[in-house]
């Protein structure tokens, strides 16, 4: 993690539980982590169906638009919708806490990809693979359209999966508020394990493999197949 408040939530969630799989929603104190709330949220519903709770100040501007009530997904651009709720079904289902990289993507009308004109480069959001198939590594640039988004699950009820506590921050946030309301890609993600430290662990899985995630068995994270055909 390389954002403050992604970085700081995370530990203070990883305090509250202390051996057990998740905090209660009702051990969470807002004034712990009151210098990180303009970028934290909330998100609740059953499995399938989360909606925001809430979403903090900051959220909200970087975003240009109200996000209570309205599903999780709804945030991110039609090509990485699955690959987001991929990493959401993860900290939901198998309550492992998930780290997103994320960069805004534009307008809603802008979600679908264009044709390139002859000879133009491909835009980056298209490039995560080379030539020969293989995902390229995580890019590291931070810049204003970039950040990260922290998905950590909570206990209700005696169970995990319908309530989870979560940060979205870019590493150079607007000045104004958005004019118009923003979509965001995933440009990676990982799973930090219930063992995790936010120092630890390998960098982010690109997104171009995201979307095969199917779970983690212990240190192994388990991907659907592909089978090649001629």
């Amino acid at each position: 993690m390389r954002h403050p408040s992604t970085a700081a939530l995370f530990r203070y969630w990883n305090t509250l539980r202390g051996d057990r799989p998740a905090p209660r929603r009702i051990e969470i104190e807002p004034r712990a982590i009151a210098p990180e709330l303009r970028d934290v949220f909330l998100i609740e519903g059953p499995a399938g169906e989360f909606r925001f709770r809430l979403a903090g100040s900051r959220i909200v501007d970087s975003l240009g638009q109200s996000l209570t009530g309205r599903p999780f997904e709804d945030i991110f651009a039609d090509r990485t919708k699955l690959a987001a709720l991929s990493a959401l079904w993860i900290a939901a289902e198998d309550g492992e806490p998930m780290l997103i990289g994320i960069r805004k993507a534009g307008r809603a009308e802008d979600d679908a990809p264009r044709a390139a004109k002859p000879g133009a480069p491909r835009p980056a959001w298209l490039n995560f693979r080379d030539a020969g198939g293989i995902p390229k590594p995580e890019r590291r640039q931070a810049h204003s359209a970039a950040g990260e988004l922290l998905l950590l699950p909570l206990s209700h009820r005696n169970g995990i999966g319908d309530r989870l506590i979560g940060a979205l921050a870019f590493f150079d946030p607007p000045a104004e508020p958005a004019r118009i309301p923003e979509r965001l890609d995933l440009t990676g993600s990982r799973m930090l394990g219930r063992a995790a430290r936010p120092a630890s662990g390998p960098g982010l899985l690109p997104a171009a493999m995201a979307e095969s995630v199917i779970g983690r068995r212990g240190h192994l994270i388990v991907m659907r197949g592909r089978k090649d055909t001629e």
